[in-house]
């Protein structure tokens, strides 16, 4: 069975990793906490890797908010929409309806129900090359005031 990271299991962990990320010298780390060089080097792939993890814990919890409120925006046209069709203002239902419509765009998008339409980006570059000879008769046509 491997052994454990000694720099994960060190009691000033943080303020090792602390000083990793900041960029302290190696050297001057591992005076200050009484490890190695070595477990130092190791020790930087635990902390990409915790990183890593962390923001794409965070992305989650960001797309599960977002759509949290689209389920709420949707919910809340929904009771406009039938609280102005029961009013008989058909207008007002209808911006209810079309805000419905949005919610569910939205939705959508974050689920990526419309990947399949997104058509990459074109560029188009035009390129002109002209040879020393023509480029001596713009100079020419430049010099005699003829341009």
């Amino acid at each position: 069975m491997p052994q454990t990271c000694t720099i994960c299991r060190h009691r000033e962990r943080d303020a090792i990793e602390a000083d990793l990320v900041a960029g302290v010298p190696l050297r001057r780390i591992a005076a200050q906490s009484g490890t190695s060089t070595g477990a130092l080097q190791r020790h930087r792939c635990h902390i990409a890797d915790a990183v890593v993890h962390a923001a794409q814990t965070c992305e989650i919890d960001r797309g599960v908010s977002l759509l949290e409120k689209i389920h709420a925006m949707e919910s809340e046209a929904q009771r406009l929409g039938k609280k102005a069709e029961s009013e008989g203002d058909l207008r007002a239902a209808l911006l209810a309806l079309r805000e419905l419509g949005r919610a569910f765009e939205l939705q959508g998008r974050m689920l990526g129900a419309f990947e399949h339409e997104r058509a990459a980006p074109t560029i188009t570059v035009q390129v002109l090359v002209m040879g020393d000879s023509v480029n001596k008769r713009l100079a020419l046509a430049s010099d005699d005031g003829s341009d």
